[in-house]
């Protein structure tokens, strides 16, 4: 009791000697707290400021094309034009893509070692800029179709050092929750969740998405941010000379005795070599328990023992490595320091990391250098920081990748894509939104004679797909998906070379191939030459008929899941469209477009059909047109000649 009365004492004595200071002082100067605090009490009494976004500066995924203004994540800029109307609109904004089959067959997804945080949900993601800075105060999300699967709003911050290039990327939730599956498909919605402040100012947002439990695609419209302006005319103060000088002496002084203080304790444990009854549990079951453990969780643990800090830093912790949920704070410290662990890591996956300056290009050199010859997966899916150096690096240190992501990674010139030729062992190559060209991925087919899952989406870029696809069916006839989504000068001639070679495809997507014409009969040899069909997207090809349907339900028993949108060539009385769900036994669900055959709004609908429906009698199936040959074997010596040349 007498201590703790000396102890008051003590501070109600240094209170008054601090007040008498103050009172002598006239001139002054409130500290950087009380100058805080002022500051902020000036920024509450500004009105709120509302504004939408005035640009999109990134994107993952996108159903438009980066040529089209028409269902692109850009449509988020500016004010609303669809609500709080609801439904399908060209001028929404549309993610790539929605449900579970897109990781379900053209992806190898080992589980994660360590695991990933459960918080992390993200599958695509937006970053929007706002003209003004503020500090925000709340986030309105307009949602027009299937609303419910933003799960996560971040803010970056902004200051006046942004511009002189002294500006610190700093990355804070604002708001995260769970998908909502329960909301209804077809009405409008306005997300306006609670945020936590994230203490400074922003004016750019990231709205992350998970589409993966939804039945069609979600449509958005805007995104407002409301917050309190910045008072650019409240200077700030800057701390002086002698200000800095004693906070330096003072963090020396707190870091020697935080060092004396660790040296102590660890000449205490030195000699304490006994673990109980730790020591007596046998690795494997060591290992097991770690397993449910994230990336910094066994960091944290790590510093609790020596005994632990070697099993958390044991290179078989970290055979499937996934830095993507830590983006917003990972640095390239963080990837050195990880480097000794990674030995024997096999799958390693950077995606969204190292943008806004936190990676430079020679990254790579120093990070893969002396461990990476073992690789097969590496995933860098909107690494803007990727160019030529970058690309060479890999495909020097990873001789033996299988897995090479590369969406959206648009630094590299279209020439420089040859060098994944050196890659022999690829299965899976993913360079949806780049910029490779016709020369650079005919030299990769060419040579990559394993490749089982290619997707070429949006690379607008390749100006001769048919030549492409011939060369592909030539070298490359294990291939199992292939997406050429939005390949403007894809026709039936190419097509038909790959039926005729790659029996093994099980996952096609020719949506928005407008050159494509069903018509001379190109369906019905795809369906005659894939069996093993399970995906077929015909996205706005108009000429898919009821031909086509019957071929595809007697030929292709393993078809899932079929889209043809935007079709015209259906009669209302036709039965048709039960086909697919009559003929193929594992057919879960279309999309169609439904305004010939009784609805009357054009609006895009998700048909579910039973997949217990008897099967319907067998139908005769037209032979393929004739004219179809001539053009198939001219087309042949004409690219056999090129390729000799």
């Amino acid at each position: 009791m007498l201590s703790v009365l000396c102890a008051l004492h003590f501070l109600f004595n240094r209170t008054r000697r601090n007040e008498g200071i103050l009172k002598e002082r006239p001139g002054h100067a409130p500290g950087p707290q009380e100058e805080e605090a002022d500051v902020l009490i000036a920024r509450r009494s500004l009105p709120e400021l509302s504004q939408y976004a005035v640009q999109v500066l990134d994107l993952s995924s996108q159903y438009g094309g980066d040529d089209s203004i028409s269902y692109t994540m850009h449509n988020l800029a500016g004010p609303p034009n669809i609500y709080p109307l609801a439904g399908d609109f060209t001028h929404a904004a549309l993610l790539r893509t929605y449900g579970t089959w897109w990781d379900h067959l053209a992806r190898w997804t080992p589980e994660r070692c360590p695991k990933n945080p459960d918080w992390f949900q993200s599958r695509d993601f937006v970053e929007l800029l706002f003209d003004e800075p503020v500090f925000p105060t709340g986030v309105s999300v307009l949602e027009t179709d299937h609303p419910g699967y933003v799960v996560r709003i971040l803010a970056r911050s902004w200051d006046e050092g942004e511009q002189s290039g002294v500006h610190m990327d700093r990355w804070r939730t604002l708001w995260s929750g769970p998908v909502e599956t329960d909301l209804p498909p077809n009405d409008p919605r306005k997300l306006c969740p609670s945020i936590h402040p994230p203490g400074f100012a922003t004016n750019l947002l990231r709205l992350e998405f998970n589409c993966s439990m939804s039945v069609y695609y979600m449509e958005l419209d805007a995104v407002i941010l409301h917050g309190v302006p910045v008072d650019i005319r409240q200077p700030k103060r800057r701390k002086s000379r002698e200000e800095l000088d004693d906070s330096e002496r003072l963090q020396k002084k707190q870091n020697g005795f935080e060092r004396s203080r660790r040296n102590e304790e660890e000449g205490k444990l030195y000699n304490f070599t006994k673990n109980g009854y730790f020591d007596l549990l046998p690795y494997e079951l060591i290992e097991i328990i770690l397993s449910f453990l994230t990336l910094p969780e066994l960091c944290r643990l790590a510093q609790c023992s020596r005994t632990l800090r070697d099993y958390c830093y044991d290179p078989f912790m970290y055979k499937h490595l996934d830095l993507k949920p830590f983006w917003p704070s990972l640095c390239e410290e963080d990837l050195l320091a990880l480097k000794p662990r990674l030995t024997h890591t096999r799958s390693l996956g950077l995606s969204w990391t190292g943008n806004k300056g936190s990676f430079s290009p020679t990254v790579l050199d120093n990070f893969l250098g002396g461990w990476s010859e073992h690789l097969l997966q590496l995933e860098l899916a909107n690494c803007h920081w990727i160019t030529n150096e970058s690309l060479e690096t890999v495909t020097m240190l990873c001789p033996n990748l299988q897995d090479l992501d590369l969406s959206s990674c648009d630094q590299i010139p279209p020439g420089e894509f040859k060098r994944l030729s050196s890659l022999q062992r690829l299965r899976r190559l993913v360079l949806y939104r780049t910029r490779i060209n016709t020369e650079s991925l005919l030299s990769i087919i060419s040579k990559c004679t394993q490749l089982r899952h290619l997707n070429l989406g949006g690379c607008l870029e390749v100006k001769e797909p048919d030549v492409v696809l011939v060369v592909l069916a030539s070298n490359c006839q294990q291939l199992r998906s292939l997406d050429m989504w939005r390949s403007s000068e894809l026709t039936e001639i190419g097509l038909a070379h790959l039926a005729s070679r790659c029996k093994n495809i099980e996952d096609l997507d020719l949506g928005w191939c407008g050159q494509v014409q069903a018509g001379v009969g190109v369906v019905v040899v795809m369906a005659r030459g894939l069996p093993r069909l399970r995906r077929l997207v015909l996205t706005a090809n108009r000429s898919v008929s009821d031909t086509d349907l019957e071929s595809l339900a007697n030929c292709c028993p393993l078809l899932e899941q079929l889209d043809i949108l935007e079709r015209n060539m259906v009669g209302k009385d036709t039965d048709a469209l039960s086909l697919p769900a009559t003929g193929c036994a594992r057919f879960i669900s279309w999309s169609v477009h439904l305004d010939r055959i009784g609805i009357t709004n054009k609006k895009k609908k998700k048909v579910s059909l039973s997949p217990s429906l008897s099967l319907s009698p067998s139908l005769s199936l037209p032979p393929p047109p004739p004219s179809l040959f001539p053009f198939l074997n001219f087309s042949l010596n004409l690219i056999k000649r090129l390729i000799c040349s």
